[in-house]
Parts: structure tokens; sequence; C-alpha cells
């Protein structure tokens, strides 16, 4: 069963929210105690939902996994998408609880008028399980150090790059040839 936690019970259960925040954070957040404010504050306004796995352990109701999901609106098109922000499962999770998940979120996402659900992880773990549900890689994320003031190879590395195109905008784009 997938239960969706309330802004307004969010602080009864931060105490489990925050555990599976904690470790299973997006690879481009910063995990701090500043992190976790804003994600505790984001659940409270609701600009993040939380919600709870419960399956059965024994024949009893237990809780397994903590999933937290944010509505991203593209600043730019205005493109609405689910974005899974973290996903975490205490214990082993059986494919129909799983499958449950995706059809939950899916159902969510259409309700908020999202045209897809979107995850960014490094998780091995999650990467799979999201292919196993029908996501796709279709980009990387690439992540730059900002004190670093340095360029790595050589030039003829650099021109075995060779020329491309990269579109920045739908409509534009930029070319660089030698």
């Amino acid at each position: 069963m997938i239960e969706q936690i309330l802004p307004s019970k969010v602080g009864d259960y931060w105490h489990l929210i925050r555990k599976s925040a904690e470790v299973a954070l997006p690879p481009y957040v910063e995990n701090s105690e500043q992190s976790l404010v804003n994600i505790l504050k984001c659940l409270i306004n609701g600009d993040l939902q939380a919600y709870f796995i419960i399956g059965s352990v024994n024949n009893e109701a237990q809780l397994i996994g903590v999933v937290l999901t944010q509505i991203s609106v593209d600043p730019i098109t205005g493109s609405r998408n689910l974005t899974v922000f973290s996903i975490y499962a205490y214990t082993n999770v059986s494919i129909a609880v799983w499958g449950e998940l995706k059809r939950f979120l899916q159902v969510y996402a259409k309700s908020q008028s999202c045209n897809k659900i979107l995850t960014l992880t490094n998780d091995a773990g999650v990467i799979k399980l999201m292919e196993k549900f029908g996501a796709s890689k279709l980009w990387s994320l690439m992540e730059m150090p900002i004190e670093e003031d340095s360029i790595n190879g050589t030039d003829e590395e650099f021109e075995e790059i060779g020329p491309y195109t990269q579109q920045i905008l739908p409509g534009t784009s930029i070319a660089n040839s030698p």
C-alpha cells in the first residue's frame, strides 16, 4: 500500500522521512543539515510530497520504504513532470509492491497534469528499478566543480571531440567547427 503523508503530518513522521532523505539524496544535492532543513520546509509547504510504502512482513503491516516527489515545472516551456526526488527501501520490496508504486505515481502524475515521471540518480538499484518500470536513460548529468580552473587534455584530444552542434533551446542551436 502507498500512503501519502499530508504536509500537516510531516512533522509527526520526520524521523522516518529524514533517514530516507539522508541516504537517498539525488547525486547533485549536497548532503548537509541545511539541505535536510530545506527538504523539511518543502514537505511542509507542499513543494515536495512524501509517501510511505507499506508492506506485509510476517502478515503484519510495516513501513518498508519512503518516496519523495516534486512537481517540476520547466521555467521556459511550462512543461510539468513528476520528479522522483528520492526513493528508499528499508528491506527487500516485492515486484507487486513496486508495481503498485509505479501505478500510484502514474495516477498521481496524471492528476497533476504531468507529462512524465523523471528521476536523476547514480544508484544502480534505482536505475534498474526505473528501467523495469519502462524508463530509459536519455541524458547524462555532468557535474563540474566551480572552484577548479583547469582543462585536462591535449589539443589532439580536443580535436578528437570534433565539431558538434548542441541544441540549447527549441528552435535554436550553436555550432562549433574547427
